[in-house]
């Protein structure tokens, strides 16, 4: 994998240089974490560029505009096949006319490369020498005030309930996921900094309407020692097999069994690496 850059290091890339008066970006904020990011997109540098042509085509959107200071945040979502919605709020309010014609410009901007998923990000930018105020404009305001949202909602569930996916990307999202658990199931490295690539399995069970699973003393070990160093392994493997059964079967039903076999599977793994890991729950 990749190492994906820090947000301070993409900032720079994408803010320099901007100096005129009817535009100024002054933060990036990746709206999912990087791991995810670098997961989605094709690369860094791709990612980065999308952002600079966001900011000179909001330059250029906005430069012979009348003046009207005042703070702005641009929330961005992209998915798979150039596919873009943008939100634009500002404080104070400007006319609607100018937040129209600079959403229409940056939706016509071609986007970063995104392989799955959504990738939601946001931009905060000084318009004609205006000030972003410490609690900022939240662009996706109004659309979510009909909506009654879950403690627990990802940014993920958020943009999908302003922008849902069509189904043409719903079932490439399924076909990604699929791949994904079909490459965790061979992967002989069962280290804890390897289990980050597949964190996508983990965010899938979360936030999708079409699995559902249910955790409990009954699916994963909970009574050896050995479980505090592999703890991750098996809640991973156990989150994989339920969720490929379910969508392999088109059948949104809690599928213990099958994720539990998948423990089995890398429990089995793991006894070749550490022959002295023994844990009762999955030799039964």
């Amino acid at each position: 994998m990749k190492k994906f850059l820090s947000i301070f290091t993409l900032l720079l890339l994408a803010i320099c240089s901007f100096a005129q008066e009817a535009y100024k970006p002054e933060n990036l904020f990746l709206l999912i974490d990087e791991q995810s990011i670098s997961t989605r997109t094709k690369s860094v540098s791709d990612f980065s560029e999308y952002v600079q042509r966001l900011n000179a085509a909001a330059e250029e959107a906005l430069k012979n505009s009348p003046a009207e200071p005042a703070g702005a945040v641009i929330t961005v979502a992209v998915r798979p096949e150039q596919s873009v919605k943008v939100w634009a709020a500002t404080e104070p309010a400007i006319s609607a006319e100018t937040i129209t014609k600079l959403e229409e410009a940056l939706t016509k901007v071609p986007t970063c490369s995104v392989k799955h998923s959504v990738v939601p990000f946001a931009i905060s930018a000084s318009l004609w020498g205006g000030t972003v105020p410490e609690e900022m404009p939240n662009p996706l305001k109004e659309e979510l005030e009909n909506h009654e949202l879950p403690e627990t909602a990802s940014m993920d569930d958020i943009i999908n309930i302003v922008w849902p996916a069509s189904k043409a990307q719903v079932q490439a999202e399924k076909k990604y996921i699929l791949d994904l658990i079909d490459r965790f199931r061979s992967d002989k490295d069962l280290s804890t900094e390897n289990l980050k690539n597949y964190a996508d399995i983990l965010r899938f069970a979360q936030s999708s309407n079409d699995v559902t699973v249910t955790i409990g003393d009954d699916s994963i070990p909970s009574d050896d020692q050995s479980v505090q160093e592999y703890g991750q392994l098996f809640l991973l493997s156990f989150i994989a097999g339920n969720v490929e059964y379910q969508l392999k079967h088109n059948e949104k039903q809690d599928a213990k069994k099958a994720g539990i076999d998948f423990e089995k599977a890398k429990y089995k793994q793991l006894k070749k690496i550490n022959k002295s890991v023994k844990i009762k729950f999955l030799e039964r």
